[in-house]
Parts: C-alpha cells; structure tokens; sequence
C-alpha cells in the first residue's frame, strides 16, 4: 500500500497535466501513486497520458462530463493509501515536497490535516505565499478563510481519508471557491491543522483558471455564506460588504451583466447585507484595508 495518494483532476489540459505528473514520479519520495481523473477531455489528454509507464500511475475516465470536485471525490474513493493529496492539473511539487511532507506526519501522529505555504508562479515572476508554522487551532484556519485573508489551493491540501470522509468530501455543487469549502468542511470536523511553510507547491497562473474567471462569481459565494452561515457570522461586516463590491466592480470592468444582474437580484433578497449598493461599493476600500491587517496579523502569529 502506497503512502500518499496524490488525486489530479483534468479536463483539456494536455498543455499542463503532464508536469503536474511528472513532477509527483520524478520527486525522490516515491512510497506514491498518482491517479488522474479526467473529466471527458476532448484534447490529446489522454493520449499523452497514455504515454506515460510508471506502476504507481493510473488513469480514471469520467464517463459523464462533470466537475473537478466529482473527479477529486472518484480519486479519493479509488485511492488505496492512507493520505491523500490533491493536485491541480496545472500546478506541480517540487521534488522534495512529498518527502518534506511525509517527515511532517510522522513528526505529528496526531495531526489529520496538513495545509502548505506554496509559491505563486505568473510568467517569469514568484511570489511566496506563507503560513505561520505549526498547529493552528481549527477556529483559526475557520476565520482566517472565511475573511478570505489567506491565498488557499487544492494543490497544498493533504488529509487523512478518514479526515476526507468525515468532511463529507468535495462539495460537487461547487464549481468555484472548493477549496475553502473544503477546508471550511474540515474546520467543521477537527480541532487542529499542520501548517508548514515549506514554499514546494508550486501554483501556476494560467488565463484559464477557473478562479481567474470573474462569471459565476456570485453564486458560489453566497451558496458558501448559506452552507457555513454560521462561520460567516462571525465576519465583520465590512470584509462581507467587500466580497461583495469585488464581485460587482469584476463585473462592471468585464460588462458581465448577466453576473451583475444576479448580484443585485442577490443582495435585494439576502440578509445580513446592505441593499444599497452605493453603500456595498464604497465598503470596497475599508474591507480590502482590513482584510490587509487581518492578514498581517494572521501570517505574523
């Protein structure tokens, strides 16, 4: 049995999931195996991963176009080890980075979850994104993501599969914002996370992402301020006003109407929310300011 499981989702990305396997074979832990999910690619996908000859290397087709969160759940069902990391077909490890995280687990039996600092790659320029090192309390993490203070990824997300299960797994309804429902879900079931700053996750800025993508902004934020409302009310108001105005002032810049209409439809029939959008526009720039302090204060403790 294998030791880590390491779970890429794809869809049409021959252009990227190749280095996002070979980064996991090549790396000098290899107690692995790698399953890819494809989500009924219509590239050449398939046939480049076809090329690949490795016993820890599987494919697993989807035999319905989904999402990435049904492929991730397939991957997590499938897998035989004990812990499970995720991967986006975009992104890479280094090749220390599952035995760095494997010396991690051993030296904190205890710990189910493990969150890693990563590092941001757009073009030619990096930019670190840290963590405070060590265990942090899950009221901690909880907070920290829901005043969306910390830059979060699949691709740093290791967990036991019973800490998966327990969780409930990927929300499938989602298509943006999975990974802080995901964590979210987690917080919900544990007490404490590992945090590392390791920096060997390594996150690509493609034009293609789906987090680049201003549509469909709205829905997956206000289903995650129902789903773990509690959580959410715990936000000060001006952080929940600027989540709000960064979506509108996205859609107005990309004219996306048809988001924009749903957001003010939104507002009109949420609680909790100002109606007035001059009001929730000119909040933008108190909760970007607080959000910085709330981040300083989160990545200094």
């Amino acid at each position: 049995m294998p030791f880590f499981s390491v779970i890429i989702p794809t869809f049409n990305r021959s252009n990227t999931v190749i280095r996002a396997v070979q980064s996991v074979l090549d790396g000098v832990f290899v107690d692995i195996e790698v399953i890819v999910v494809d989500d009924c690619s219509t590239d050449d996908t398939l046939e480049l991963l076809g090329h690949i000859n490795d016993q820890r290397f599987r494919v697993i087709k989807l035999s319905d176009k989904s999402n990435a969160n049904v492929a991730r759940n397939r991957g997590a069902k499938c897998a035989k080890s004990e812990f499970l990391c995720f991967l986006d077909s975009d992104d890479s490890f280094e090749p220390t980075h599952l035995k760095n995280l494997f010396d991690r687990i051993n030296n904190n039996p205890s710990v189910d979850i493990f969150l890693e600092s990563f590092q941001v790659i757009n073009g030619k320029k990096k930019n670190l994104v840290d963590y405070p090192v060590g265990i942090a309390s899950s009221e901690k993490i909880s907070m920290a993501l829901a005043n969306h203070i910390i830059p979060i990824t699949c691709s740093t997300i290791s967990v036991r599969r019973n800490a998966f299960y327990r969780s409930g797994g990927f929300d499938q309804n989602l298509l943006r914002q999975q990974d802080r429902d995901f964590l979210l879900s987690l917080c919900m079931a544990y007490d404490y996370f590992y945090l590392s700053n390791d920096h060997s996750v390594l996150k690509y800025q493609c034009s293609d992402s789906i987090s680049r993508n201003s549509l469909n902004y709205f829905g997956p934020l206000f289903y995650l301020l129902k789903k773990h409302k509690n959580t959410f009310a715990k936000v000060r108001i001006e952080i929940r006003l600027y989540l709000l105005a960064r979506g509108l002032l996205q859609s107005l810049k990309n004219l996306n109407f048809r988001d924009l209409f749903f957001a003010l439809k939104a507002l009109r029939e949420s609680k909790g929310f100002s109606s007035n959008i001059f009001k929730v526009l000119i909040s933008y720039s108190k909760g970007k300011r607080l959000r910085k302090v709330l981040s300083r204060s989160f990545v200094g403790s």
